[in-house]
C-alpha cells in the first residue's frame, strides 16, 4: 500500500530504465529506441455507463489472430471426421451384432464406437469455439477504429 502510494505521487518510479531493457535483451540502446511500435488509442464505455475507458490497442489484430483461424478450421474438420468415423464404426458394429449368429450382443463395441462419435463431437465444438473467439477479436478491433 505504501509502495502503491509513493509510486502515484513520483517518488518511486514503476519498472526498469531502458538500460536495463537493453542489458536483458543483450543489444544496444538504439537498436530498442529504433524499434517502432505500433497502437492506437480508442476508448469504449464502461460497464456501470459512467465514463470511457482508454484502450491502447494493436494494429494488427487480425494479422496475429490468423493462425488462431487456421487451427480451428483443422480442429473441426478433424472433428467432423472422427464424427463420421464413429458414425461407420458404429453402423458397422451393430450389423455385425445383429446379424451374429451366437445370439449374443456386445455392447462394448457399440459404446466404443459412440464413444468415438462424441470424441469427434467435442474436437468440432472445440473447433468452432476457437473460429468464435477469433471472430470476436476481430469483430472488437473493427469496432474500436469506428469510434
Amino acid at each position: 500500500m505504501i509502495r502503491w502510494f509513493l509510486e502515484r505521487i513520483g517518488i518511486i518510479k514503476r519498472g526498469h530504465p531502458p538500460e536495463e531493457l537493453a542489458r536483458r535483451l543483450g543489444t544496444s540502446l538504439e537498436e530498442i529506441e529504433e524499434c517502432e511500435l505500433v497502437y492506437h488509442e480508442f476508448s469504449i464505455a464502461k460497464r456501470s455507463g459512467k465514463g470511457r475507458r482508454k484502450i491502447n490497442a494493436s494494429e494488427a489484430v487480425q494479422k496475429r489472430t490468423n493462425m488462431l483461424d487456421l487451427y480451428s478450421q483443422i480442429v473441426t474438420a478433424v472433428g467432423f471426421l472422427v464424427i463420421v468415423v464413429g458414425a461407420l464404426l458404429l453402423v458397422w458394429s451393430l450389423i455385425q451384432e445383429l446379424g451374429g449368429e451366437d445370439g449374443g450382443f456386445q455392447i462394448m463395441e457399440v459404446v466404443t464406437s459412440a464413444g468415438t462419435m462424441l470424441w469427434g463431437v467435442a474436437l468440432t465444438a472445440f473447433g468452432s469455439a476457437m473460429a468464435a473467439l477469433r471472430t470476436i477479436a476481430v469483430n472488437c478491433a473493427r469496432i474500436a477504429e469506428k469510434e
